[in-house]
């Protein structure tokens, strides 16, 4: 069994996965922020009730970049004491068992791909819209971090006075409309059924498809995060976007997806460390076949 643990910005989820089904899953509010030791001894405390003897270890997906290998942390914009810190490390200590860290858009991304899609796919692109904007790639079948794990995260790019990720999360609704994308949702609920702030997004979050596009040419986009629930909402004016894209064939095998995040985030870190083991188990068999071949 493993426990998969999704860290996000406000809060902590786990559960012991098993395959596709989570057990005994638990959340609960990330305190002391400011304070590394004390957001590790809430970790560590939070994480104890779910494990045991049968435990065959820990993956987690962090709101930040990560040294895969390592699983050092760099950097948390949402987690302001986490600059450096070696969090695999400090979970192997505290419980002894192998621990996987990897970025949070990644384990929704790999998650979504083996347990969330409806459809087979080869290429698929996970996008989390919330307070920013990440994004986790599946190529060729399998998970893609690149050199850095800094695969996909286009977000960070210039556009127009600005960055993509200030025009697709939810600091475009305070920016530029000095609301919030829950306020832009009831107003367009409401009586006369405003929807202009979202047709507005809707046109941004399409530029942003269309590098995504022309980057890795997906099959899918499944998109998560808090923002992905108004999805009905921009669907429309995002396709819109799409249609000066010069390959119309790739707009049109595409398919757009929402999923739910919570859970999948968790299954996904889950699935990253068994996929992490059985490499490691790989490659010390071939080690270990080497120095019998060649003594």
């Amino acid at each position: 069994m493993t426990i998969g643990v999704d860290l996000g910005a406000t809060q902590i989820r786990a559960a012991i996965c098993q395959g596709d089904r989570l057990e005994h899953k638990r959340q609960t509010l990330l305190e002391n922020k400011d304070v590394l030791e004390k957001t590790l001894d809430q970790i560590s405390d939070f994480l104890s009730p779910l494990i045991n003897s049968n435990t065959d270890g820990i993956g987690i997906g962090v709101p930040a970049v990560v040294d895969i290998p390592t699983g050092t942390v760099y950097n948390s914009n949402n987690i302001s004491s986490w600059k450096r810190v070696e969090l695999k490390r400090e979970l192997e200590m505290r419980f002894g068992l192998p621990v996987h860290v990897n970025n949070d858009a990644n384990c929704f991304a790999y998650g979504a791909y083996k347990y969330g899609l409806e459809v087979r796919c080869e290429n698929m692109v996970g996008i989390t819209l919330g307070t920013g904007i990440g994004i986790g790639l599946v190529l060729n079948g399998r998970p893609y971090f690149g050199s850095n794990c800094g695969a996909g995260e286009l977000g960070i790019l210039r556009y127009l006075d600005a960055r993509y990720e200030d025009f697709s999360s939810s600091g475009f609704f305070v920016t530029q409309h000095q609301t919030t994308a829950q306020a832009a949702n009831e107003a367009a609920a409401g009586e006369h059924g405003e929807v202009t702030v979202w047709r507005e997004y809707g046109h941004h979050l399409g530029q942003f498809v269309k590098m995504v596009l022309a980057a890795y040419d997906p099959e899918v986009i499944a998109f998560g995060g808090s923002i992905s629930k108004a999805f009905p909402l921009f669907e429309g004016d995002l396709k819109s976007a799409l249609s000066d894209f010069p390959f119309q064939e790739t707009v049109r095998r595409l398919k757009l997806v929402t999923i739910d995040q919570q859970d999948l985030a968790i299954l996904g870190a889950a699935a990253l460390w068994d996929e992490y083991e059985r490499l490691d188990r790989s490659a010390l068999d071939w080690k270990r076949r080497s120095e019998i071949t060649h003594p």
